[in-house]
């Protein structure tokens, strides 16, 4: 989540990070700014597994999920996303800050120097 240290805000993946791990460890992740480790995602719950051959997982995963009706995967999704409506109700709020930081003169041309210097913002 590096978001940050170029002057933006990751305002429209937080509901969903939030969600996932909790306000707390969501805003560690944003202000910290730094990678976690993949033991630390998995602990974290960020992640539900990890192994060493990833596409042996993915297959494995993708086996699975190809057996369900679409259907039914469709209404639970529906079903999920009703029981709480962060989503939905942040969604607003989300896109306004992100105008509001992407068209931040300031952070355009930090962003701007570093793709044509490769210097990062704070330097």
């Amino acid at each position: 989540m590096s978001e940050l240290r170029f002057g933006l805000i990751p305002a429209c993946v937080l509901p969903f990070l939030i969600r996932r791990i909790g306000l707390s460890k969501a805003h560690h992740m944003t202000l910290m700014t730094q990678p976690i480790s993949d033991k630390q995602a998995q602990a974290w719950g960020l992640v539900d597994a990890c192994e060493a051959d990833s596409d042996n997982l993915l297959r494995k995963y993708l086996l699975h999920l190809g057996r369900l009706s679409k259907q039914s995967i469709d209404r639970y999704k529906t079903h999920m996303n009703s029981l709480s409506d962060i989503l939905t109700a942040s969604k607003p709020q989300a896109l306004a800050t992100n105008r509001a930081v992407f068209f931040d003169r300031g952070n355009l041309q930090k962003i701007a120097r570093y793709v044509e210097t490769g210097k990062l913002p704070w330097e």
